[in-house]
């Protein structure tokens, strides 16, 4: 029993009965627990130390079990102030002269601790602390753990929300420890104070393995002031003989518009062995800090991983670790890494990964120093070290950066063996900000001695927005080895301009996503140091917005120094994701600017507009950029004054002595005059030279997708449609409702091929008129359907997106005695369609979308027969014409792409047999039927500078074969259901299913 504050201990007595004593040495003991139980404080003040459950524990030989757990303390009062305060508490000591020590297991599980008001100073969820072990396996847990700080509580020394400490051990089987889902809570208004919310630290002086898992332990805080560090998960392993062994995974800290003082990591893992292997593993730890304020006087680290000093080899991994900071205002900052990595030892190889971690900084304003997405430190003194940084973001919207960035970092040194540092996929993302140092994509450092190698492959950075680089140095791949490989570093220019920085060196690409608007007088870059920028071996791409009506447009400029290519340099200019154009781009005379020519011409064809706005007060090394006040009477820059306004450029206008020798001496007067916008799906002489992608055709295979979803809503009318009505108008005075329902999933073989998934619905109301032995149906219908599907070219390219028609009609069905029919439709309707896709264009890929809206028309005429054995069976022959037309559309692609979509007309014809055989109260239905497409061609063209092309055209034309299984079967008095599956094979493959309804009222 406990109350105010006074606490009554129970268990004494079974301690000492079971052979283990608070304080003394027992040879063997039962488990020993201290749980579950609960102490309110309110009004007493107590000045020593206060324990939801405590055991002191010393023992010899046997197995030894303990626990304090389950234990809850709850502080409510401004007067109550106590040094230490701990859910639980465990000290133990196995003797040294113990001669048959046994298996050691503890455990500190599921304490609480709620500071609703007063204040502490160190607290403890759950802690276990041993002081010596050896024996059979040892393990410790402490799981489950919670410490609250509430809007009036403060806590100013050492919280941990669980604590495992072995300090020393001599030989066991093996040491583990395991402190997972531990949780510490900062509500508004509560203070809390060098926050840990799970550590473990294993020491050993003798053999045996050592392994720790920290993982999905949390800091959480709303509002609320955290003040020196946090850290979220902790483990350390240090192993004399044995392996040593950390875990440390998912992890989080996240704070929401609270004042911070300090710094912290949501992961730390170290692994520390000293004759053997050693192994550190973090991953999926996460910092994120949103709105909040204070100073960060402290290093922000997602994830940490070290394996150090051992002579059997060294592992340490940290990936997908993540640092998010999001608003906020904050006066200080440090320095900032997603993953840390470090590694160090002999005799065989020593390895650090960083892989795949992520910053993201989005505060309103902050100073920050040195950012690093991954860093991998390995050091080995024989054999080999690796250190690879590989995969890493970093995103920085906001924020000043007064020191050097990395997306990845890498250094390894082997004092008598080889090393090798790597660099590679990293990325850097400038959005925002003023910046102050260097810039790296990626980093790869050895100690540049014999047998090292530096790799630095595949790293971006990428400008966007409106970022401060004016003091800024940009580089691709930074690498210092005897051994060096540079590879496809890559400096990306997204839709801005005017941006200036000091310089750019080690890309070997070059992207500019020109910006919308960009008129003659912006320049994308301005680099403004007095050394030459060096694109030798350079590959640059300039990507156009689609449609593009611009023409002089200025990439880069060097303010103070020149441009250097050579012959290796390669230039490419992309519109949109349709196409390219050739020999569009390059370098003015001065060496001062890269222009691209969307016209074609020569890039010092025209005078030079002054670039705007210009730092430089005198930058233009021509004062008289044009000596001719009219450097071209005539604006056509073409050798040939008259352009020729016939297509035909022959410089003898009128060759033929015949002056007409065709009373149409041009077919074509107009430059473009074919009713179809497209002269030619292939590149024409002088068509500016645009070659148009092949993989447009992906924009064109979604019409034929929709078209065949169309056509399923004929085959539904015709079949189950027509079925219901016929069953519903038997014998009804007027109009009588009837129903079908379809689905699909059909593969079409168009060249490429697309998949279309969907269900289509048809309604309507059917009357019968007899005129002699015929019986007439007829009746108005109204359809829908709704779907989506997926396209796919050769080269992989995957088009998806969603589709959905409603529209209505009429039908028409003559019945004839000798079991002859005929049959009609006519439907009108609208159908809608989106689609999206990443496009490959010049190595990379770009999203595109774009929406549609096209009427449609459909039509069918059938005939055929029906016949009845004397068994009941039913037998129909049929051969029907399905005829759909569905519009043209115009639709801009999101990239600013013009297309032009071609109408789609669909002809079929159908022929098939039908069988309805009569089992018990139902029927099994049979069918087999052969379909050709005529034609189902679709396309789209693309307009620009004045000329049109087509793309490529995928087509549904082509032989399909389907087989039928069904079942036909009264569902009540007044209700009969029509069920069906049908597989097909051919140009359409996949599987349909049909059900008609009929019910009389």
């Amino acid at each position: 029993m406990r109350s105010h504050g006074k606490h009554t201990r129970r268990g004494l007595g079974a301690l000492i009965a079971a052979g283990l004593a608070l304080g003394s040495t027992a040879a063997y003991a039962a488990p020993i627990t201290d749980d579950n139980h609960q102490l309110t404080i309110t009004d007493d003040i107590q000045t020593w130390r206060m324990n939801g459950g405590y055991l002191n524990l010393t023992h010899a030989n046997g197995d030894s079990e303990a626990s304090t757990s389950g234990n809850t303390i709850e502080v409510n009062s401004r007067d109550f102030n106590m040094t230490d305060i701990r859910g639980s508490s465990m000290i133990y000591t196995r003797a040294t002269n113990a001669t048959t020590a046994g298996i050691t297991t503890l455990a500190a599980d599921r304490n609480r601790i709620t500071l609703t008001k007063g204040t502490l100073t160190h607290v403890f969820g759950g802690r276990i602390h041993v002081t010596s072990t050896h024996g059979g396996a040892v393990s410790y847990t402490a799981n489950e753990n919670a410490v609250v700080i509430g809007t009036h509580g403060t806590q100013n020394g050492d919280l941990n929300g669980a604590s495992i400490e072995q300090v020393g051990a001599l030989d066991a089987v093996s040491f583990a420890a395991e402190v997972n889902r531990n949780t510490v809570t900062i509500n508004n208004g509560g203070t809390a104070n060098n926050v840990t919310a799970a550590r473990a630290s294993l020491t050993t002086n003798g053999a045996g393995n050592v392994r720790i898992n920290a993982a999905d332990n949390q800091i959480t805080a709303s509002g609320g002031t955290l003040m020196y560090g946090a850290l979220a998960g902790r483990a350390y392993a240090d192993a004399l003989y044995g392996t040593a062994e950390t875990l440390v995974e998912g992890n989080q800290i996240t704070l929401t518009g609270t004042r911070v003082t300090a710094g912290m990591a949501a992961g730390n893992g170290t692994a520390y062995a000293r004759s053997n292997a050693a192994t550190a593993l973090t991953k999926r730890n996460s910092i994120t800090i949103e709105n909040g304020s204070g100073a960060i006087i402290g290093n922000l680290t997602g994830g940490a991983a070290y394996a150090q000093r051992t002579t059997r080899g060294a592992a340490a991994t940290a990936q997908e670790n993540t640092v998010t900071v999001t608003a906020g205002t904050y006066s200080d900052g440090r320095d900032v890494t997603g993953g840390n990595a470090g590694a160090s030892g002999e005799l065989r190889t020593v390895a650090a990964t960083a892989h795949a971690n992520r910053i993201t900084l989005s505060p309103v304003r902050a100073p920050w120093e040195e950012i690093r997405g991954g860093n991998a430190n390995a050091n080995a003194l024989d054999t080999e070290a690796q250190a690879v940084a590989s995969g890493n973001i970093v995103t920085l919207n906001g924020g000043t950066f007064e020191k050097d960035i990395f997306g990845g970092d890498s250094y390894a040194q082997a004092t008598r063996g080889t090393a090798v540092a790597t660099a590679e996929s990293n990325e850097v993302y400038l959005r925002g900000g003023t910046y102050m140092g260097s810039i790296y994509g990626g980093r790869a450092w050895t100690n540049a001695a014999a047998h090292t190698t530096a790799i630095v492959r595949g790293n971006i950075v990428e400008i966007a927005g409106a970022p401060d680089l004016t003091r800024a140095q940009l580089y691709g791949g930074d690498a210092r080895a005897a051994s060096v490989v540079r590879a496809d570093n890559t400096l990306i220019v997204r839709e801005t301009k005017n941006i200036t920085a000091q310089s750019i060196g080690d890309f070997q690409k070059l992207a500019f996503y020109v910006p919308a608007g960009m008129t003659v007088n912006d320049t994308m870059l301005r680099v403004t140091s007095n050394a030459n920028t060096n694109l030798s071996g350079t590959t640059l791409a300039a990507y156009l917005p689609g449609s593009s009506t611009a023409n002089r447009l200025r990439l880069l400029r060097t303010e103070n120094a020149q441009i250097e290519t050579d012959s290796a340099t390669t230039m490419t200019v992309y519109e949109g994701v349709s196409g390219h154009r050739t020999a569009k781009m390059g370098v003015t005379n001065d060496k001062k600017e890269l222009v691209v020519k969307v016209d074609g011409s020569a890039i010092d064809g025209n005078t030079p507009p002054n670039p705007n706005p210009n730092p430089n007060p005198n930058p233009n090394p021509n004062p008289n950029p044009n000596p001719n006040p009219n450097p071209n009477p005539n604006p056509n820059p073409n050798p040939n004054p008259n352009p020729n306004p016939n297509p035909n450029p022959n410089p003898n206008p009128n060759p033929n002595p015949n002056p007409n020798p065709n009373p149409n001496p041009n077919p074509n007067p107009n430059p473009n005059p074919n009713p179809n916008p497209n002269p030619n799906p292939n590149p024409n002489p002088g068509n500016n030279g645009f070659v148009l992608h092949e993989n447009t055709k992906s924009l064109a295979e979604t019409m034929t997708g929709t078209a065949a979803f169309l056509g399923a809503s004929g085959d539904l009318i015709a079949g189950g449609g027509m079925t219901s009505a016929s069953a519903e108008a038997a014998g009804a005075s007027g109009f009588a409702p009837f129903a079908a329902v379809g689905g699909s999933s059909l593969r079409h073989e168009t060249g490429s091929h697309v998949n279309v998934r969907g269900m289509n619905l048809a309604v309507g109301f059917s009357r019968e008129v007899m005129r002699g032995d015929d019986r007439i149906l007829f009746g108005p219908i109204v359809e829908y359907g709704r779907g989506s599907y997926d396209s796919y070219l050769d080269d992989g390219t995957h088009g998806e997106g969603n589709t959905h028609y409603v529209g209505g009609g009429v039908f028409l069905k003559q019945e004839k005695k000798d079991g002859i029919f005929y049959e009609g439709s006519l439907r009108l309707g609208r159908m809608s369609t989106d689609y999206e896709a990443d496009l490959p264009v010049g190595g990379i890929t770009r999203r595109a979308s774009y929406d549609t809206d096209a009427n449609y028309v459909g039509a069918h005429l059938g005939l055929g027969h029906t016949a009845k054995a004397a068994n009941g069976t039913e037998r129909e022959l049929y051969l029907r014409y399905f005829y759909t037309h569905q519009n043209g559309a115009s639709a801009t692609l999101s990239t600013g792409d013009r297309y032009d979509f071609h109408a789609v007309d669909s002809h079929r014809l159908r022929t098939g047999a039908r069988w309805t055989i009569p089992k018990g109260s139902g029927a099994l239905i049979l069918g087999t039927s052969l379909q050709y497409e005529f034609k189902g061609d679709a396309g789209a063209t693309y307009h620009t500078g004045g000329f049109s092309y087509d793309t490529p055209s995928p087509s549904l034309k082509g032989l399909s074969a389907s087989l039928e299984l069904g079942w036909k079967a009264p569902l009540s008095k007044n209700a009969t259901a029509d069920l069906s599956v049908e597989g097909w094979a051919g140009k359409q493959r996949g599987v349909t299913f049909k059900a008609g309804f009929d019910w009389r009222f």
